[in-house]
């Protein structure tokens, strides 16, 4: 990885000039090119811990950053450069020291100003192999056409309560973010998720956010969405927006001969989130016979993952993780028997 060594920090404090007006038309300001730096020293001195346990720390969690690279960085004497692990590295650098990430981010784009090359980015230690039926290529194609938040915004506290309704499928899912800006004048967040073309779903836009673009890729059976949250108004650099929404979705007619889904999941994707809620209710007609937390470790596409039992008098389950690793967290559950597809006796619908 290359890097940028600051002009000017080197200088002595009776050497810099007075007052930006003394700067040359072409200088580097040496105020700006030190904000960095003091942010780091900041974090560094406010967490309390040497700088080689701090770089263990950061290691085991995937985004290594040698203890010489962490004294140049609070020194002055380098300037990361401006890609997607350096992104990664200064939102892992916050989380393991307790630190302010709007502080540190903001506080990097000042000293070095412009758009993120996320094209060298921290592998995902989930990321999927690719095949016929795995979504992938098509988010990828949604990216292509903007419909991402990478580099733009990122979630540090994400809430979400699915229902699972009377035919056993997902019915509603209300979801409730706090997210990090990463840029100057953001102003949206893409919801991307894949969806069977037959089970309708639609976004509702919720708190401080209205519905915007909406762009489809579509594959074998399924499509993949992106829908356009129009957040409230324009966040500069190194804010938290907050904001919520609802996917809800019309299941198929129920058939007996299908199995509906035997679990959910969530994936953290940064190293920038610090808290996760997953619940999980269930239609007090149809609950199942058991439930168990899971934390996926490798492949989620393992067909039964060990998980810890756990039980629910009314059929809700909460589940807050935080400081969650980069790893998916949610519930896998079994069904006591065949869906009873017969009339209720009150003469209600499902």
């Amino acid at each position: 990885m290359t890097s940028t060594r600051a002009p000017g920090r080197h200088q002595s404090r009776g050497d810099l000039p007075k007052s930006r007006d003394d700067l040359p038309a072409d200088a580097e300001d040496p105020v700006r090119t030190e904000r960095f730096a003091d942010a780091v020293k900041d974090t560094l001195e406010a967490a309390g811990i040497s700088l080689r346990p701090l770089a263990a720390r950061l290691g085991k969690a995937g985004f290594y950053i040698a203890p010489a690279t962490l004294s140049d960085w609070k020194n002055g004497n380098i300037v990361p450069d401006r890609d997607g692990y350096t992104l990664d590295r200064l939102l892992a650098l916050a989380r393991e020291t307790d630190a302010d990430a709007g502080r540190l981010v903001a506080a990097y784009h000042q000293t070095a100003p412009g758009p993120w090359d996320l094209r060298r980015r921290a592998r995902h230690p989930l990321a999927p192999a690719t095949d016929e039926s795995d979504p992938t290529p098509l988010k990828a194609t949604l990216e292509a056409r903007g419909c991402t938040n990478e580099g733009a915004i990122t979630l540090v506290d994400a809430a979400e309560h699915l229902q699972i309704g009377s035919t056993r499928r997902p019915r509603r899912s209300d979801l409730a973010y706090r997210a990090l800006v990463l840029q100057p004048g953001v102003r949206r967040y893409w919801v991307r998720y894949t969806v069977d073309d037959q089970a309708p779903t639609t976004i509702m836009a919720g708190d401080r956010c209205t519905i915007g673009t909406c762009v489809t890729a579509r594959g074998p059976g399924y499509h993949v969405r992106a829908v356009e949250l129009r957040l409230d108004r324009t966040y500069d650099v190194g804010a938290t927006a907050e904001f919520g929404f609802a996917i809800l979705t019309r299941p198929p007619e129920p058939d007996p001969g299908v199995l509906s889904p035997p679990g959910w999941f969530r994936v953290v994707t940064d190293p920038a989130c610090r808290r996760l809620c997953v619940d999980l209710s269930f239609d007090p007609h149809e609950r199942p016979a058991s439930v168990r937390q899971v934390v996926w470790e490798k492949d989620t596409r393992a067909d039964d993952p060990d998980g810890a039992p756990v039980g629910s008098p009314d059929g809700h389950f909460h589940w807050e993780v935080l400081d969650p690793l980069l790893t998916a967290y949610g519930y896998v559950w079994t069904w006591p028997g065949p869906l009873d597809l017969a009339a209720p006796p009150w003469g209600g619908a499902r």
